[in-house]
């Protein structure tokens, strides 16, 4: 995907975006290729893969929740800041916690912060059961099973958890008893141009379960 067409994606879904976040785009597929070799990043590194597989994927994610009704998100395994970074471009007035584990990952997204000129927004490494923070919603794409997140990252959503995922997965009925959570959307769609499949499923919190979340011992070994 071009930039062009990636711009013109974004039309077709209804998103928006200013000549800023155009150059800032730019300039963080510019320097997420001069650093991936460093960092050891993506194997996508191509304009094309960034446009589609980094930006688009992250973003599209605006098509099915609105993030102008919130005030704050925390991107799990959010590794060179999919989608938390985008979703910071396209909203600015959102507070973004980026958590990732992975050292040289942190670092590249600290320069790469400071490059943007982005406030309001903080990076974390740590582990998920390690947070000791709370935002409106935790995303996570691609990153761990739907059971494992869910209850993991518990005590961080006050209100909806979103998963960005590849083909559909089953839910546990279990899971959604144990941690009050209502499913209010489920969309499958294709990826323009190379037609991956993708899902993404957003979880509403109807009530805090006290019991949860588990020790992390026992998360392992038994997923709700």
């Amino acid at each position: 995907m071009r930039e062009d067409e990636f711009l013109h994606e974004l039309k077709k879904i209804n998103i928006n975006i200013s000549d800023e976040q155009i150059n800032m785009l730019r300039i963080y597929k510019n320097y997420l290729q001069s650093q991936n070799e460093l960092y050891n990043l993506t194997a996508l590194i191509s304009d094309e893969d960034i446009y589609l597989k980094h930006f688009y994927d992250s973003i599209v994610v605006a098509k099915y929740y609105n993030f102008n009704d919130i005030k704050s998100i925390t991107d799990i395994g959010t590794g060179a800041g999919f989608p938390g970074v985008i979703i910071k471009i396209f909203f600015p007035n959102l507070k973004v916690y980026l958590v990732d584990s992975n050292g040289k990952k942190i670092k590249f997204l600290n320069e790469l912060i400071k490059l943007l000129n982005l406030n309001e927004i903080v990076i974390i490494n740590s582990r998920i059961e390690d947070l000791n923070i709370k935002t409106d919603v935790v995303i996570a794409r691609a990153v761990g099973s739907i059971s494992y997140l869910a209850e993991l990252s518990y005590n961080v959503y006050q209100k909806d958890l979103i998963l960005m995922r590849g083909r559909k997965e089953e839910i546990s009925q279990n899971l959604l008893n144990s941690l009050n959570l209502k499913i209010i959307k489920q969309e499958e769609y294709l990826l323009p141009i190379s037609k991956d499949i993708r899902n993404i499923m957003v979880f509403n919190k109807k009530t805090h379960n006290v019991k949860y979340p588990r020790k992390y011992i026992l998360i392992k070994k038994q997923s709700l």
